[in-house]
């Protein structure tokens, strides 16, 4: 516990692998109890714009960007539902420019998605918002 009296716990975690995000989890109700917030804040962007890419960078970011998030919200947010109680925040940069930036496409294409299940989610009975 720090000075203010709020415990606080960071951990590595692949969170583009269920066994690592259930690790996580795990390690996080050991020492802490049922979490009571998660803030997805994890993110991966390759350098070069969508006709240069290759698939193995294209894979790597979506299983972070798209599969992490998800894991990392299905996994925490099953307990919080069961509780009753939790918050889920979802980062994600809000970026405006003149023109496209091609090299920022897939990592925007992800962010949206992400955007539109938060929607979908604030409708429903889930950790709120």
């Amino acid at each position: 516990m720090n000075p203010s009296g709020v415990e606080a716990l960071a951990l590595a975690c692949d969170i583009g692998g269920i066994e690592s995000v259930r690790g996580a989890v795990s390690n996080v109700e050991a020492r802490l109890g049922i979490a009571d917030v998660l803030v997805n804040d994890a993110g991966l962007l390759r350098p070069g714009g969508i006709e240069e890419i290759g698939l193995d960078a294209w894979n790597a970011m979506l299983r972070v960007n798209l599969t992490g998030y998800m894991l990392c919200s299905q996994q925490f947010g099953q307990r919080m539902l069961k509780r009753g109680t939790g918050a889920l925040a979802h980062a994600a940069s809000v970026r405006r420019q003149p023109r496209l930036d091609c090299g920022a496409c897939r990592h925007s294409a992800a962010q949206r998605i992400w955007r539109d299940k938060d929607r979908d989610r604030r409708d429903d009975t889930f950790a709120r918002l």
